[in-house]
């Protein structure tokens, strides 16, 4: 069988299309596509296709579609054979290959595609992003003759299969998307993130946990189709339009595979789009992404391409244009400008003496960076400029996390340089530039200067295989000549980017500083970086630079940098807000003043988000970027762990052993995104990026992954760590998650009375919980609150009215006329036992202690509150 989602959801047996029926059944077998092989619990089928939105029948619907769709796909099936859709394990399984699942062969594909990246090899990473695009192509001729669909792809172990859920990557790769600037302290990068699950739009960022219709998702989000004109080169080329993605299809799972796919599908023609760049195919690029960059007039990346693709067609008029759409559609529509690179990509193309347009009557308050509480480390670069100026020459290192201020900085110090008459030369480091040998050197050296011919030819002919060294003597002959004719600033911004022939040039460049007015400046991000920018920072080091770590704004300046934003709109509110969600990280400061401005704001405490701001998503995610995927999975677990974690906790949710994990977690905490306390367990060092990977996750596969977690870290974690992940579960509690809490609810009240309490409330309000359980937990939870000085009466008195032990009824109704007692109506109290007493069949010891109850209250003595050393005696959580 073969199964289609990347378009409508269809099936074939051989050339035979099958009837899938509704949208409904469709849902579900679409559900069940995208877990091929694997048991999926009922539970977990019903919040898929209904969500929040299911009706009471959703249960006996699941039964009734499971049965139409065995019709469908096995019509003369016979009794004692096995079945494509089986049952077991409380839920169904769609027994197919998953590499006859076009969705699941796109993912596969695009994981080849990475592993041929990390090796190297960027002609067979091209062929399988291409095969992967040809997967979305929908034109029917091409369906019918079988290439629009799939074919054989590597097998996945069934260990590996289960625990990487489709679902799963909705966490980062829907919940943390960037906006095209997320590539550096706001900035864009237009090159070749594409391979990241990260990548995505500022038009897809507001609508992730959106239930907007089909429609709707595909005007506006990266469901949308591409140009009938487009087509995929190297082989892959499209005559019709690409798909959306489990199209016509309703309930939280589809909207958010529809999502994610659709961003995938985008994030993939991009990076596809790089490489096509990279092999010298400029017209490929504008046939693949002139009709997808229509659509999506904000994504800053894809815009890059297309214009660098125009540029080197010899359309620079339409490459300008271009960019003129772009800043003017941003401008309208957030209110913000194109990120730095997006920027460099339109001064390239227009000429080093233009600027882009500006139309400052449009301009929001708050877009000029604020370099607030950046004084000392200003200081510091304005020395280095003035020996400069005098003569000197130096070394500058700034390094801090993305967001931090250090592009901020690095400008501010290089229109100072200006000013001082300094001539200036800057590079930028981005993806592509890495795949560009001494692109960014290159770029330095043209800045100012325009571009040297004897310099152009020697990169050049070092490109085509000649030796390194000619061309990095041909740059400092060139920086000497530059240096005689005045001090000379040569600036880096994101030299973690930077290819090896440019750091390698760096190197060569630095031993001239101590001879000529030359000052030489990197930014660039701490950890993770690669071996060759970690040398580089030694040598630097040694040779006497200054290194400057940029770090968090301390809670006055952060306020500080709130109220200098917002202006007039700051409200009291406002820097509380900031410093928890900003942790000091002057980036974030920003996103939230401005999703705050719409309202758009993540609340203060554990309240659920209504949703994640484009702001907030971008500044998350520029943080996450330069992570490997394994190390990105380990955040997006982390963020639905909490703050607490551990590794063993991180092992079990992730399927990964602990010396599996390692890497992973070493590369996090070396990045900053996660501290290690003593205790060995882990912390975000950024709220807001928890935020954005928890709230930016639809409703329905949150829970979904809850619920999942608890299983996972039961019987390994501390019980109230399993009862976190069930009460941020589904709002019903179902068997195995009852189950569970019955085992262990006196561990969990020992440990965490009202996580204990709140689980209670929510299995004893479920019809679905059986009876003779929701009996016993609702008297354990009656018992609990009587402990803890909550209000037990409801419960109490719904247990007595319908238990069969008199013991039970006995108890039950003495813990009523305690709580009575406590909150002083005396009188009720002593109605309620006046009653009980006379009930036939009460125990004798809970007469004994009616009576002893009614002395105490005869006697006007005060109750006893709530008080663990007294209530465990007279009402254990256990039954009695």
């Amino acid at each position: 069988m073969r199964v289609s989602l990347l378009g409508r959801v269809r099936a074939w047996r051989g050339d035979t299309e099958l009837e899938l029926g509704s949208a409904h059944r469709r849902a579900l077998f679409a559900v069940l596509a995208m877990r091929a092989g694997w048991t999926v619990p009922r539970e977990e089928i019903v919040n898929a296709v209904w969500g929040e939105a299911a009706p009471a029948s959703a249960a006996g619907n699941v039964y009734t579609y499971v049965s139409d769709l065995r019709q469908a796909l096995e019509p003369g099936h016979r009794r004692g054979r096995d079945r494509i859709l089986a049952s077991g394990g409380g839920g169904y399984r769609l027994q197919i290959d998953p590499a006859d699942v076009d969705a699941l062969r796109f993912e596969v594909l695009r994981d080849t595609a990475r592993r041929h990246r990390a090796a190297g090899d960027a002609r067979a990473e091209r062929a399988a992003l291409a095969e992967a695009l040809r997967l979305w192509d929908q034109t029917p001729e091409r369906r019918a003759n079988g290439q629009g669909d799939i074919g054989p792809a590597p097998e996945r172990s069934p260990a590996a299969q289960d625990n990487t859920d489709p679902t799963a990557n909705a966490t980062l790769d829907d919940g943390a998307r960037r906006e095209g600037n997320a590539g550096r302290d706001g900035n864009a990068n237009p090159d070749g993130n594409a391979s990241r699950d990260g990548d995505a739009s500022r038009d897809s960022s507001a609508s992730r946990d959106s239930s907007a219709s089909r429609d709707s998702s595909a005007s506006r989000d990266s469901s949308a189709r591409v140009d009938s004109s487009a087509r995929v080169g190297n082989g892959a080329s499209h005559s019709g339009p690409a798909a959306v993605a489990f199209d016509g299809i309703p309930g939280p799972f589809a909207e958010t595979q529809r999502l994610r796919l659709g961003e995938l599908h985008l994030a993939t023609l991009e990076r596809h789009a790089a490489l096509a760049l990279a092999d010298g195919e400029p017209e490929t690029v504008i046939a693949d992404l002139s009709g997808p960059a229509a659509e999506h007039p904000v994504r800053e990346q894809m815009a890059a391409l297309l214009m660098t693709a125009f540029e080197r067609t010899g359309r620079r008029a339409e490459a300008l244009a271009l960019y003129r759409r772009v800043h003017d559609t941003l401008v309208e529509q957030t209110g913000t400008e194109p990120g730095a690179a997006l920027r460099e990509t339109y001064e390239r193309i227009a000429g080093a003496q233009s600027r882009p347009p500006v139309p400052q009557q449009r301009r929001k308050r708050g877009d000029e960076p604020a370099l607030v509480g950046r004084e000392a480390e200003l200081a510091v670069l304005r020395r280095a400029v003035a020996d400069l100026a005098g003569g000197r020459g130096g070394l500058v290192w700034l390094e801090g996390e993305a967001g931090i201020g250090k592009t901020a900085l690095l400008e501010q110090a290089l229109r100072d340089a200006a000013g001082s008459g300094c001539q200036v030369g800057r590079g930028l480091g981005d993806e592509l530039a890495q795949r560009v040998p001494l692109s960014v050197l290159a770029e330095c050296l043209e800045t100012e200067q325009g571009a040297d011919p004897e310099l152009r030819a020697a990169v050049e002919t070092f490109r085509a295989g000649d030796d390194v060294g000619a061309v990095l003597e041909r740059a400092a002959a060139l920086v000497r000549r530059l240096c005689a004719a005045g001090p000379l600033v040569l600036a880096v911004d994101d030299m973690q980017w930077a290819d090896d022939a440019s750091v390698l040039g760096w190197h060569h460049l630095h031993r001239l500083v101590g001879s000529l007015p030359l000052l030489l400046v990197v930014a660039t991000r701490p950890a993770p970086t690669r071996p060759r920018v970690g040398l580089l920072r030694t040598v630097l080091g040694e040779a006497g630079a200054t290194v400057l770590a940029v770090g968090p704004l301390d809670v006055q300046r952060s306020a500080e940098l709130v109220r200098s934003v917002a202006g007039a709109r700051c409200g009291p509110e406002l820097p509380v807000l900031a410093a928890e969600l900003a942790a000091g990280n002057p980036r974030h400061v920003r996103a939230v003043v401005a999703a705050a401005a719409r309202g758009e704001m993540l609340p203060i405490g554990d309240q659920a988000a209504p949703g994640v701001a484009a702001e907030l998503t971008a500044a998350a995610t520029a943080h996450l970027e330069p992570l490997t995927e394994e190390a990105r999975e380990v955040m997006r677990a982390a963020a639905f762990l909490g703050d607490g974690t551990t590794a063993a906790e991180l092992s079990a949710v992730t399927g990964r052993t602990p010396a599996a994990l390692v890497y992973a977690l070493t590369e996090v905490l070396a990045a900053g995104l996660l501290l290690d306390s003593p205790d060995d367990t882990l912390s975000f060092r950024h709220p807001l990026v928890r935020r954005v990977l928890h709230d930016g996750t639809p409703t329905a596969i949150r829970e979904m992954l809850h619920r999942r977690y608890a299983e996972q870290l039961a019987g390994s974690a501390p019980v109230e760590r399993v009862g976190a992940q069930l009460l941020a579960g589904p709002s019903e509690l179902d068997g195995w998650s009852t189950r569970w809490l019955a085992e262990h609810l006196d561990e969990l009240h020992e440990r965490a009375p009202e996580l204990a309490v709140a689980l209670l409330r929510r299995a004893t309000r479920d019809d679905a919980t059986g009876a003779e359980l929701r009996l016993d937990l609702a008297a354990r939870l009656a018992r609990l609150l009587l402990r803890t000085g909550g209000d037990p009466q409801a419960e109490a008195g719904w247990v007595a009215a319908r238990a069969d032990s008199a013991d039970l009824r006995a108890e039950m109704r003495w813990i009523v006329a305690v709580a009575e007692h406590r909150r002083g109506d005396d009188e009720a109290a002593a109605g309620v036992l006046g009653r009980a007493m006379r009930e036939p069949g009460v125990p004798a010891r809970w007469q004994v202690r009616y009576a002893h109850l009614l002395g105490r209250i005869a006697a006007g003595r005060q109750p006893v509150r709530a008080n663990a050393a007294v209530t465990r005696r007279v009402s254990p959580v256990s039954p009695a």
